[in-house]
């Protein structure tokens, strides 16, 4: 098992941002996931943005078992986190 990370921003204008090289990162262990998806909770409170995180248990429309979404919304927009869960041979 792989666990994933994904990043999307969507800005307050219109529009979002999703960039494969920078906005993905990929974890062997569970807990090493989980402690920088927390790690990115801790500092968006930090800066006194809203936040809130909840766990679908779901499997989205691409077959990824996505344990955590998180949503972090600012003055320029919304960043939503993704922490899924998926197979190493690729295969969900």
């Amino acid at each position: 098992m792989k666990y994933v990370i994904t990043r999307i921003f969507v800005a307050s204008e219109g529009g979002f941002l999703h960039d494969p090289c920078t906005d993905v990162e990929v974890f062997d262990y569970y807990f090493s996931a989980l402690r920088w998806f927390w790690l990115k909770r801790s500092l968006a409170k930090l800066f006194d943005y809203s936040v809130s995180v909840y766990s679908p248990g779901s499997i989205n429309d691409y077959g990824r078992v996505v344990l955590y979404e998180m949503k972090s919304i600012t003055d320029h927009g919304t960043t939503f986190f993704y922490l899924s869960r998926i197979n190493e041979n690729g295969f969900y």
